[in-house]
């Protein structure tokens, strides 16, 4: 009687001390990042909705990832362990482990199979009678022990852990054309970005600071059926400190627009983006829409490093095929930084133009020139039509257009001023100081995409590329992209990799300034934390056919569905006379944040 009353007391107080370590337990799981391998009792289904099976057998969970993964199933094993408590039996009070050993071998013979002698606290020997956490069981075993003529039975409760396997299984990944498809029925919303940039080695900034703000309202029926309209705005504060200090703000738009939908056709008219973009990085065929380049490759995302444009779009979706036309009745140029700012294309203190030979005489005429902007009329059309079918998908784009990103020219007065033996003080002095032209060539791409989820390529023919010859004279000629990458998902599908390649190639014997050839290998890798709160972000770009490389490590707290918090390191290296490396005392450690609402 006593024991069984030290039994009850125990229970409670341990029932009590396990109800406090769950309290504890939920209130940490809503604060911190789940552990990998979680010490408690099983995550309640609110907590783990992906959970589609649990096994006490790790590999009888393994054959159910297997299986799974054969079928495209992104799942993956994990380990959980579950807290219990455990009633054990003890008999028997003997003086040397050969007596306890003796009635081990009776009780195993009257099918108590789980019994072995154990050392007490007195030093004598005792047989452990089994260990259940069932009240039934329990008294069944006690009630067996008497009959066999047992009297002394002590009892006791014990913690007890026991491992499990749950198999997970992870949301599908989408292509960021149907990512936009599902943002278009978003009433509202919004997001707040700040960033700090530290500069490495540019001697203009040492670091630079910025607020984003971004607000939309989607009315997705406009007084009658079929018709929706948006209207949204932003605002960009810039703070630099430095040689070069100063405080801008810059106010823009977002897509605001008037759209009527009607049996597959959709009509758009107003501000919007125009993206045909379907792989992660930059598509050749992306030719109409805006670049904001204030900030060049340091927007981790494709939108971020566009800008809506005021266009007329027609859309015709029937079964796997969609029909995309877009007409921009007028050009809206790239956004760039302020001139003498990182990521302007121009370096007037070193003399450069970023991706240009610039010998000593254009070099001068960038270090003192004016900038002028050549005023353009319409910004051209497109018409993209595509299918996905199953898990692979076919575009093929035909765009006349005018590129946002200006190319910069020597201007035809300063040019032959200067072939006329004179300085180029002399020869900007006599243009007004405008010896530099901003362009935005038009020009005709056709392009065809085909891919999947794994695997993409790209080619385009583009005619009418903007080049410069020696002696400082703009032409146009024809010119040759491609592109691809292929996607490596490894064991757990929390790694991902990306190998890739870009290559162009201008058709022309004329020497030039520009780069006639360009090719690039590039790989990504993606982590994501067991816990799904922390991710890795890597990347690189080496040049093939000259010395420039580009590389980017990036980690990152997603835990918070309305907050992402960022760490980045982004290094430049390279000949001057190539992209990467016009920006090598450009590399920069940027902390961000952004919140969306």
């Amino acid at each position: 009687m006593q024991s069984f009353a030290k039994l009850h007391i125990r229970k409670n107080i341990f029932a009590l001390s396990l109800q406090i370590s769950h309290i504890l337990l939920l209130f940490s799981l809503m604060h911190i990042s789940q552990s990998a391998e979680l010490i408690g009792p099983p995550l309640p289904a609110h907590l783990e909705p992906n959970v589609i099976a649990r096994f006490n057998d790790f590999h009888e969970a393994k054959r159910l990832q297997k299986s799974l993964r054969a079928l495209d199933q992104d799942v993956e094993v994990r380990k959980r362990l579950q807290q219990t408590t455990l009633k054990t039996l003890t008999v028997g009070d003997f003086s040397n482990r050969e007596l306890a050993e003796q009635n081990v071998a009776q009780l195993k013979k009257q099918g108590i199979k789980d019994a072995w002698a154990v050392r007490l606290a007195s030093g004598r020997y005792g047989v452990h009678a089994g260990a259940m956490e069932d009240e039934i069981f329990f008294w069944s075993r006690y009630e067996l022990l008497r009959r066999l003529g047992y009297k002394e039975i002590d009892t006791a409760l014990t913690p007890h852990t026991t491992p499990y396997y749950v198999v997970l299984q992870h949301p599908p990944r989408v292509d960021p054309v149907a990512i936009r498809e599902q943002q278009k029925l978003i009433p509202h919303g919004g997001e707040v970005i700040g960033r700090l940039i530290s500069w490495r080695g540019n001697s203009n900034i040492s670091s630079t600071n910025q607020i984003h703000v971004a607000a939309f309202k989607r009315f997705n029926e406009f007084f009658t059926p079929g018709w929706t309209a948006a209207i949204g705005a932003r605002l960009d504060t810039f703070q630099h400190t430095g040689d070069y200090t100063g405080q801008t703000t810059e106010y823009d738009y977002l897509p605001s627009y008037l759209a009527y939908e009607e049996q597959g056709h959709r009509l758009v008219a107003g501000t919007q983006y125009i993206g045909w973009s379907h792989g992660p990085w930059d598509a050749l065929g992306d030719r109409l829409s805006v670049k904001d380049m204030r900030f060049y490759l340091l927007d981790k995302k494709t939108e971020q490093r566009r800008l809506a444009t005021p266009a007329l779009r027609w859309e015709y979706k029937q079964n796997d095929y969609i029909i995309d036309a877009s007409f921009v009745p007028v050009l809206r140029p790239a956004t760039l930084p302020s001139l003498g700012q990182v990521w302007h294309p121009l370096d007037q203190q070193q003399g450069l133009i970023r991706g240009l030979k610039t010998p000593n005489t254009l070099g001068a005429v960038v270090k003192e020139s004016k900038i002028q902007s050549i005023a353009q009329t319409y910004g051209g059309f497109g018409f993209q039509a595509r299918r996905k079918y199953e898990k692979l998908y076919q575009a093929f784009t035909l765009q006349y257009s005018r590129q946002s990103e200006p190319y910069f020219r020597l201007s035809d007065a300063v040019r032959q001023n200067i072939a006329a033996g004179q300085s180029v003080t002399t020869a900007l002095t006599n243009a007004n100081g405008f010896g530099l032209q901003a362009e935005h060539p038009a020009s005709l791409v056709a392009s065809i995409e085909e891919g999947s989820e794994d695997w993409q390529f790209e080619f385009a023919f583009v005619r009418d590329v903007p080049i410069t010859d020696t002696n400082f004279k703009m032409y146009t000629t024809l010119g040759i992209e491609g592109q691809g990458r292929y996607r490596y998902r490894a064991t757990g599908y929390r790694t991902v990799y990306f190998f890739g390649f870009y290559a162009r190639q201008l058709g022309t014997e004329k020497a030039i300034l520009d780069r006639r050839t360009i090719l690039r290998a590039r790989g990504e890798v993606e982590h994501i934390s067991r816990s799904r709160h922390w991710r890795f972000h890597g990347l690189t770009s080496i040049g093939l056919d000259t010395a420039e490389a580009y590389a980017l490590l990036r980690f990152e707290y997603i835990g918070n569905q309305l907050l992402d918090i960022g760490i980045s390191a982004h290094l430049f290296t390279g000949v001057l006379t190539s992209e990467y490396g016009f920006h090598r005392r450009d590399s920069a450690l940027s902390i961000d944040w952004q919140a969306n609402f």
